[in-house]
Parts: structure tokens; C-alpha cells; sequence
């Protein structure tokens, strides 16, 4: 069967290499799991085998009478023909679940946002990327220019592990780089629903200019008062003169922190 571009889709047949994926992800007869992009089926049923119950999206229609057929092996397996961006999260039949998934590379972002960027603390997600979308999202500062937004948005909910580094010619048809499936794990320690939209939408100013300072990038991108700022950031200890690619996650918490109950208590 034809790959289509329009999907991005780059398949994986080795048994050998689907059995690790699942390994790395501990996958268990508890789970529920969510899988984004079924292609052909092949991570899909060796995932229905280990878990309680899957929920796999698939967009390509070609694709659905032989998914169909696969269906109709796992009772567990359901099957559903929607583009995964336009499916609201809060109507899955279960909230307590896993993403495993060899996702489209070309909207990596946007599925991390909408994992991500919501209240339901997905308890793991643990997905095939490019290697150097891995590295971004694992990335401390000061290390090459990997470190960003995409890098605290994942770090600020997750624990994150770079599992595997999966070489091209492991796909079918390979891709142009070689790839890393990493592991998402949700943090004991979370924050509210409010504080996690503040850490977001700041964070994201702060690296809409990178090669400003942190102060500047900020000024310019949200109504922020400066003078807090400033205030704020001499009461951390840290100079006035950062970088938003300077602060580690640590320091970035602090900071938005201090901001968010100035914010609350005025």
C-alpha cells in the first residue's frame, strides 16, 4: 500500500523494534492507551496484546477497511477515522491513559500543545519523534541553541527520557533523519490548571525574541510591568541582563512563580 505525504507517514514493521517501543513505554494490562497515526497497524496490535484498552486515530480513509479488519481481532481496539487536532480530549471513554505513538513528524508541535496544553495531566506520552525535535525537548541551557519554549513546555509537567535513538532505514519509507522515541512521565508534583496557562503564555514570550534579554523579550511581547520584573528578578539573585535560553526550569519557576502571585494579589 502507497504512503501518502500529505500524512507524513513512515512506517515500522520490526517486530523486534515495535516489542522495545512498548518496553520502553511499560506498557501493562491496566493501561489505557491513546495512539495518534495507525498506519498500518503494526504498533497498534502488538499494543492491544499488553494493554487494557486502545484508542487509535487514523486520517487516512484508504487506510480504514484493512484497520477495520484488525479491529475485528482485539476487543479492546477501537478504531477512530478523525483527524487527531479536531478530537476534544475530555470525550475519550477513559481519563486515566497513556499516548504511545509513532506520530506524523510535520505536526509534532501541534500534537504535543494539545497533549500538553490541558487539564487532564495525561499520565505518559511517549512518542516517536525526530531526533533533533528530541533533543530540543530534553535540552538545558546554555547548550547550543536546542533549548526553548518547546523545551519547558515539555519539562514543566514531565519528567523527560530520550528512550532510544532510532536510525532511519528502521522506516518504511525512511525518512530523511534519523528519529528518538522518548517517555513523557508525569510529575508527582503539579500546579493548578491557572498557574500551569501563566507559566505557558509566559514562557512562550520569553523566547519569542531569543536573542533578547528575558526583560526586553517580555516588554515586548506582553503587558507585563518592567519595574516587577526587574524587582523580582534582583530578589531571585538573578541578573537583570538574562536571557530567556539562560534560565534553567528551575529559575524559570521561580520567577513565573513570584510574577503569578503579584498577579493574583493585585
Amino acid at each position: 500500500m502507497k504512503t501518502k505525504n500529505t500524512y507524513g507517514q513512515n512506517f515500522i514493521f520490526d517486530k523486534l523494534l515495535l516489542q522495545s517501543l512498548i518496553d520502553y513505554a511499560k506498557v501493562n494490562k491496566e493501561d489505557n492507551v491513546l495512539e495518534i497515526g495507525v498506519g498500518m497497524g503494526a504498533l497498534t496490535k502488538q499494543l492491544a496484546k499488553k494493554c487494557k484498552h486502545i484508542t487509535s486515530f487514523e486520517i487516512d480513509n484508504n487506510l480504514i477497511p484493512y484497520l477495520n479488519i484488525i479491529s475485528k481481532e482485539f476487543t479492546n481496539l477501537k478504531i477512530i477515522n478523525m483527524d487527531f487536532l479536531k478530537f476534544d480530549l475530555k470525550n475519550l471513554d477513559y481519563k486515566n491513559f497513556k499516548v504511545i505513538a509513532n506520530i506524523p513528524y510535520y505536526i509534532t508541535s501541534e500534537i504535543l500543545y494539545k497533549l500538553i496544553l490541558n487539564e487532564l495531566n495525561i499520565k505518559q506520552i511517549s512518542i516517536m519523534v525526530q531526533l533533533e525535535v528530541a533533543k530540543k525537548i530534553a535540552a538545558k541551557p546554555k547548550i547550543g541553541d536546542n533549548y526553548g519554549y518547546l523545551s519547558l513546555l515539555c519539562q514543566h509537567k514531565y519528567n523527560v527520557e530520550i528512550a532510544t535513538i532510532v536510525k532511519a532505514e528502521c522506516f518504511s519509507p525512511a525518512p530523511n533523519v534519523d528519529s528518538a522515541f522518548i517517555n513523557l512521565t508525569l510529575k508527582d508534583d503539579l500546579f493548578d490548571y491557572k498557574f500551569d496557562n501563566y507559566f505557558y503564555k509566559f514562557i512562550k514570550s520569553a523566547f519569542l525574541h531569543r536573542r533578547k534579554t528575558l526583560i526586553n523579550g517580555v516588554k515586548s511581547s506582553t503587558n507585563i510591568d518592567v519595574g516587577l520584573l526587574k524587582t523580582t528578578l534582583d530578589n531571585l539573585g538573578i541578573k537583570t541582563n538574562i536571557r530567556a535560553e539562560e534560565l534553567d526550569y528551575e529559575n524559570m519557576l521561580k520567577l513565573t512563580k513570584h510574577l503569578y502571585n503579584n498577579h493574583l494579589n493585585n
